[in-house]
């Protein structure tokens, strides 16, 4: 069994100052497969924060006879820690070398450690990512981390079987370079948390600039408190937003259109049959009654022409329509829209109404 281990300077981020403390280890495993019952793991990669440097250090099986060598020497290690950072880890990771422990009659209490599996994270923003897929080196290349290495665990299995056999410099080389970057490059995606932030980001300092009224749309900037590493856009029918660093720049275009307020409480109108209209019962009175009926749900709006958006999160929770009038095309839609007027912007509610568009993403 072989403890490689390797000094790497410490980066100066917040997010990293943050997260990466000394109780915490990043922590990579590489199996022969994936059935933890009857195949082995033969590399732990982990990497610790040692007080003015990083340090890698990779546990090595030269032979799958050497496992539980391994694995001890790892537990010891890792004895101080709190937090465990790993990528698709709950899943994999954690779960399988629990078991390999167990083959070993030893014992890993994977669940005493706080766990942050940066897959998962990854999985909460897909719709801010928009990725093909969400494997590791995939959102390495959008955060523009450039590897050295070209392969990945499935492929190397054979290495390592060809490795315990003749033990060639260069195979275990492959093995390890793997292993480390698989580690190391977790660390850079702690900046996938930037973007999770954005479910509950604020919107602060927003300059609304002159509205385009013949494109009825208007258009924003602001700052967001996230900082994005790399940018995105978010495009909609009625909107375009786009997030750099901690700066956001957009559009928002309302809609022109007939569309209808619904009163809430029909049993206060009268159908004027003659007339095709509703009337308040307290100025309809005088009307003789075979010329009116009791109004139906669906016939008590008002008419209303003008530009409009599209409300979000109209539940009774939300505090953003309190005094707001919403419309619909028909009673029973689900869609709601509010007036938007070009002349008289209230930059409060656009900024909580762009927080709402995100958080709804």
């Amino acid at each position: 069994m072989k403890k490689i281990a390797k000094q790497c300077p410490i980066i100066e981020q917040e997010l990293y100052r943050e997260y990466f403390k000394e109780d915490t280890v990043f922590l990579d495993i590489e199996t022969t497969g994936f059935q933890a019952n009857y195949q082995s793991c033969y590399l732990i990669g982990c990497m610790f924060h040692r007080n003015d440097h990083y340090e890698l250090v990779q546990y090595f099986a030269e032979t799958e006879d050497d496992e539980q060598e391994m694995l001890s020497c790892f537990l010891d290690d890792i004895i101080t820690c709190k937090t465990m950072i790993t990528f698709n880890g709950d899943t994999f990771d954690l779960p399988f070398l629990k078991k390999r422990f167990e083959k070993h009659n030893m014992i890993f209490h994977n669940e005493l450690f706080h766990s942050i599996d940066l897959f998962k994270v990854a999985k909460k923003c897909k719709n801010y990512l928009h990725l093909p897929n969400y494997k590791q080196k995939t959102i390495e290349l959008f955060l523009q981390i450039h590897r050295e290495d070209l392969y990945d665990g499935g492929q190397l299995i054979s290495v390592y079987k060809a490795y315990e056999k003749d033990k060639d410099p260069k195979k275990e080389e492959l093995l390890l370079l793997h292993n480390a970057e698989d580690v190391q490059y977790m660390l850079p995606l702690l900046n996938l948390l930037e973007y999770q932030k954005l479910k509950e980001a604020n919107i602060q300092n927003l300059t609304i600039t002159e509205p385009n009224n013949a494109l009825d749309e208007l258009f924003f900037e602001a700052k967001i408190n996230c900082d994005l590493p790399v940018a995105i856009s978010i495009p909609l029918d009625y909107c375009f937003l786009k997030i750099s660093g901690n700066k956001i720049i957009g559009t928002l275009k309302g809609t022109e259109d007939d569309l209808k307020y619904f009163y809430k409480n029909s049993k206060d109108y009268d159908f004027i049959i003659n007339e095709n209209m509703i009337l308040p019962k307290l100025l309809s009175q005088s009307i003789p009654k075979e010329l009116k009926r009791k109004a139906k749900k669906d016939e008590c709006f008002a008419l209303q022409h003008g530009h409009f958006l599209p409300a979000i999160n109209t539940t009774k929770e939300s505090e953003l329509y309190q005094n707001i009038r919403l419309f619909k095309r028909t009673f029973k839609d689900k869609e709601q829209y509010f007036l938007i007027d070009f002349n008289s912007l209230n930059e409060d509610f656009i900024a909580a109404y762009i927080k709402q568009i995100i958080k709804s993403i």
